[in-house]
């Protein structure tokens, strides 16, 4: 699987550090150039955001929806959900 994800990465001009690798198995080594997805945990982290107040449910991105890619990679559509809205998206 890897060797397909490098080949996508030079075709679209992305370099080896700009792919993670999940090594979730103590025993799994990084190959050279590639970055293990721990190195993210350094960066620190922040509070989620409190939905307290209708402006903020409002306002608030709940969620960013991809294409599936059928003509190329996957793409960041322009569809940007707030919460009221994903929660329509899984009522019964």
């Amino acid at each position: 699987m890897l060797s397909t994800v490098v080949n996508s990465a030079k075709q679209c001009h992305i370099p080896l550090s700009h792919i993670w690798i999940f090594d979730h198995h103590p025993s799994q080594v990084i190959l050279k150039g590639f970055q293990s997805w721990k190195e993210l945990l350094r960066y620190g982290k922040s509070d989620w955001v409190r939905f307290d107040d209708e402006k903020c449910v409002k306002e608030t991105p709940a969620a960013l929806f991809q294409s599936s890619g059928t003509t190329g990679l996957p793409e960041p559509s322009d569809h940007i959900t707030s919460e009221p809205n994903s929660s329509a998206y899984t009522r019964v």
